[in-house]
């Protein structure tokens, strides 16, 4: 699956703002490093994404043509 580019730089925004609120202290001292904590929640970050994208493809695909159809139709007679 590729991901469009402003996607991307949605998710890359995301991740930056999620880094600079990190609430919990960073002790290096337990093992962490500064590219690990960004990867960590860079992956979280585009996990989101990707179950979000997916969620709205599904609810775009499941809508009825039909439907859409009637709800023109009525907006041309108004």
């Amino acid at each position: 699956m590729t991901c469009p580019y402003e996607d991307r730089e949605d998710v890359e925004s995301e991740v930056w703002k999620r880094i600079w609120r990190y609430g919990r202290s960073f002790d290096i001292a337990r093992g962490g490093t500064v590219g690990g904590l960004i990867a960590q929640v860079a992956r979280h970050a585009a996990h989101v994404h990707i179950r979000s994208s997916f969620q709205r493809r599904a609810r775009e695909e499941s809508f009825d043509d039909q439907k859409l159809d009637f709800i023109k139709s009525i907006r041309k007679r108004n």
